[in-house]
């Protein structure tokens, strides 16, 4: 769906969305107009699907852009997020990256990690069964698996 589509575009289209319309989008984003309304079209095109619909002067969503612009609000939030705490004071621990199966990591390991390691390193913790902790190590989005099944 999002081949050719990009994070600049996304965050143009969710900046039109969230003001009503391109005109009043332009003077937060600080581009004019017309960029920005080739950039909505650009993005509306890379997505496949039509995102807005005009209802007069405005700017309306249609079910699927409502769709991508509450999951786009979600990411640039969590970037937002991340962003602040790459630039915090008290310098940067990249955060240990963990997945167990459900039942096991849920009950014992978590209060284990949780219990011994308070504040030292960050931990992202994620559950899941063996193939989809196996499919997350692979993509590189987990440090570490621990499973019931030899890999």
């Amino acid at each position: 769906m999002f081949e050719g589509a990009d994070l600049r575009r996304a965050a143009i289209f969710h900046a039109v969305a969230r003001a009503g319309g391109i005109a009043a989008a332009a003077r937060v984003i600080g581009k004019s107009a017309p960029a920005v309304h080739a950039d909505l079209r650009r993005f509306e095109r890379d997505v496949g699907v039509t995102l807005m619909e005009r209802s007069g002067r405005a700017l309306r969503l249609t079910p699927q852009g409502r769709v991508l612009f509450d999951t786009i609000g979600r990411a640039l939030d969590e970037i937002d997020r991340v962003r602040v705490y790459l630039n915090r004071d008290d310098g940067f621990v990249t955060p240990l990256r963990i997945g167990a199966v459900t039942g096991f990591g849920r009950y014992r390991l978590a209060p284990l990690l949780f219990a011994t390691l308070p504040g030292a390193r960050p931990i992202l913790f994620r559950t899941g069964s063996h193939d989809d902790l196996l499919a997350t190590l692979l993509a590189g989005e987990i440090d570490l698996a621990v499973t019931y099944r030899a890999v």
